[in-house]
């Protein structure tokens, strides 16, 4: 891809999202107690991956954490980031 190809007015979005966001979050209280409640709540919803792996495997997970934890999760991503795209 060369530099013509590039859509710079959806890169340009992008960044001005991520400026806004960013002053959302580390110059106003409410910006920065919204995300920090989202982020726990998603905390809170990956957990749901923990309590599947302990009921499917049980408490011997733990010798393999990353096969059994770590891999659902990345999972869990892939599978929320398909439903949002469609």
């Amino acid at each position: 891809m060369t530099v013509l190809q590039v859509n710079w007015r959806t890169v340009g979005w992008g960044l001005c999202l991520q400026l806004v966001f960013a002053f959302l979050i580390l110059r106003t209280s409410f910006g920065y107690t919204a995300f920090e409640w989202l982020g726990d709540r998603i905390t809170e919803f990956l957990d749901y991956t923990l309590a599947g792996v302990l009921f499917v495997f049980g408490e011997n997970y733990y010798e393999h954490y990353f096969a059994f934890a770590v891999s659902n999760l990345f999972e869990n991503v892939k599978e929320i980031t398909t439903h949002c795209y469609h």
